[in-house]
């Protein structure tokens, strides 16, 4: 088997093949939970969110319990992902090639008032339960009186009264209630706001009354996207995703014991801007919540994210499973002797990623490209080769990263402190940068009051930076897990290996 004909995965989760079961044998036989992480506390009811930093595999999670939950409980399902969250040509690709099998897309970019917000995450919720009722063959007594009251919920939400008040609530509605036979009628038409929240009441009371312990039913929710325009609207999105998290909470708090779970995804830099608004949203998350991070080091033995590269492996190329070693850890040691000959040539360049799923994705999909053809990976495909497009592909996902906090003229600014400067700076010597750049450019400009400490410290939470203490001359990179020196004394930092060739270019 060669190298370009291995799936690796994808670099986002959305886009994992999971169609037939084969696919989904790969992926759960490669797939590596991460550490604190207990696959029954998500199945049992007892967590509902994953949280953790950007590429760090929260949707391959999530698509993990959801086929887990199919299996072992034989439970229905349904995935929804943020349109807030694609970029244009994302969600084309998407809708074409991979939302039939991995999910549906909730148009959210313009839900930003926070009680239509909480209205509409509780009719959504409740739909979705409708939907999956009905996908599970429950259509009778108590089931059929639940649907009914959620379809009157959906109608009273576009009556023209309700309109005034919450004009995007109407075009969800819509968009919610695709089944012909409902129509708006003289009933419905003067319903007003209070009418919908007693027709939510009737619909959440009913679904109490349904008893699931036999056909669970799960609907998954990937992240809500933040990003930050510098104006107005920026309070009021992140007003949003805190009711996304007070639905996602009550409702499973409400219908535990009716065996219904909802399960979300958030990223850790929303968690903390919502919390910065609504400070309660961090608690709600860390108590009923598992952080996902990977570790940046291990002691003995293979990383995790190495089990999942050799996992990956094995599981494709059929003479592991001829030789009866598919399933022991002793075939992936075969499989690092086979596909990745030399000196620990895997654990290298890991190295050259910020040890997440996403950027071993990326590297692998750029090494097997260059290597296409050949059986086994080279060692300076996985050292130089891929660096100078890993470095273009993830300094665009840092900065995608960190929109969640700097609107689009601050990223600009950070963007020109880096690119074409030096690899090693020193205190003084990045203060004098930015004071030079602030006289030239406003983006910087604005950069440059009282914010460098912050930016040093952002830069550094997504591994675009590592810091070095002066005394000690020890590299911190975030990503294994080290303490960032102080940065009230002298240091110096420098740019990731990686980056380094891409923001050397000017643009």
């Amino acid at each position: 088997m060669t190298v370009d004909e291995i799936d690796f995965g994808s670099e986002d989760a959305r886009n994992l093949r999971l169609r037939t079961d084969e696919e989904k044998k790969v992926f759960l036989s490669s797939y590596v939970l991460p550490s604190k992480f207990k696959l029954e506390d998500f199945l049992e009811g007892y967590k509902y969110f994953v949280f953790g930093g950007k590429g760090a595999g929260k949707t391959a999670l999530l698509q993990y319990i959801r086929i887990r939950a199919e299996i072992d409980l034989e439970a229905e399902s349904m995935f929804f992902y943020f349109q807030s969250s694609f970029s244009k040509d994302e969600l084309r690709a998407f809708l074409a090639n991979h939302a039939k099998e991995n999910g549906q897309v909730i148009d959210d970019r313009d839900l930003y008032d926070a009680d239509e917000s909480a209205l509409f995450w509780r009719l959504f919720l409740l739909a979705q339960a409708a939907k999956l009722l009905k996908k599970a063959g429950i259509q009778e007594g108590a089931a059929d009186e639940f649907a009914k009251l959620v379809e009157s919920a959906k109608l009273i939400s576009q009556a023209k009264n309700i309109g005034k008040k919450y004009p995007n609530l109407q075009k969800f509605s819509v968009t919610l209630s695709k089944n012909p036979q409902f129509q708006l009628d003289g009933t419905f038409e003067n319903a007003t706001v209070g009418d919908l929240s007693i027709y939510l009441q009737l619909s959440e009371e009913k679904l109490e009354e349904i008893y699931l312990d036999r056909t669970p039913l799960f609907i998954f929710v990937d992240e809500m996207e933040v990003y930050l325009k510098g104006d107005e609207t920026d309070a009021f999105r992140l007003s949003a995703v805190a009711s996304l998290v007070r639905a996602v909470r009550d409702f499973n708090e409400r219908f535990y014991h009716s065996h219904i779970r909802v399960i979300a995804a958030i990223r850790d830099a929303v968690v903390d801007q919502v919390s910065s608004v609504q400070g309660e949203i961090y608690r709600i998350i860390r108590d009923n919540g598992v952080q996902l991070d990977w570790p940046g080091t291990v002691q003995m033995g293979l990383h995790p994210l190495e089990k999942m590269i050799l996992g990956r492996i094995v599981a494709q190329d059929k003479s592991f499973e001829k030789s009866g070693k598919s399933g022991n850890d002793s075939s992936l040691y075969e499989a690092l002797t086979k596909y990745f000959p030399g000196n620990h040539i895997l654990r290298k360049c890991l190295n050259l990623t910020w040890y997440r799923p996403r950027d071993v994705a990326l590297l692998f999909e750029e090494a097997s490209t260059i290597d296409k053809g050949k059986s086994h990976f080279s060692p300076y495909t996985l050292s130089d080769g891929v660096v100078k497009a890993l470095g273009k592909r993830l300094w665009q996902d840092a900065i995608s990263g960190l929109a969640v906090k700097y609107n689009p003229m601050e990223l600009n600014g950070i963007d020109r402190i880096l690119r074409g400067g030096n690899e090693y700076y020193s205190k003084s010597s990045l203060i004098a940068r930015m004071d030079e750049l602030s006289d030239m450019y406003e983006d910087v400009a604005i950069l440059s009051d009282n914010k460098w400490i912050t930016i040093i410290e952002d830069l550094y939470q997504v591994g675009a930076i590592y810091c070095s203490s002066v005394s000690s001359g020890n590299k911190n990179f975030c990503f294994r897990g080290d303490a960032m020196p102080s940065l009230s004394k002298d240091f110096s930092i420098g740019v990731h290996r990686v980056l380094f060739k891409e923001l050397s270019i000017r643009t």
